[in-house]
């Protein structure tokens, strides 16, 4: 019984985890969204100059 806290923990993981991989992915997609966004500024920038 002393190890149910231990049990909990491990089985909680995998969601924590895919959370944790969500979140990064989520954060990953915004980042290259915005140097994607960035590349188009500067490419019509580049134009108009």
């Amino acid at each position: 019984r002393k190890l149910d806290w231990f049990w909990n923990l491990r089985n909680a993981q995998p969601w924590m985890a895919q959370r944790a991989a969500l979140r990064a992915g989520v954060a990953l997609a915004t980042v290259d969204c915005a140097t994607h966004m960035g590349a188009c500024e500067a490419r019509r920038r580049d134009a108009y100059l």
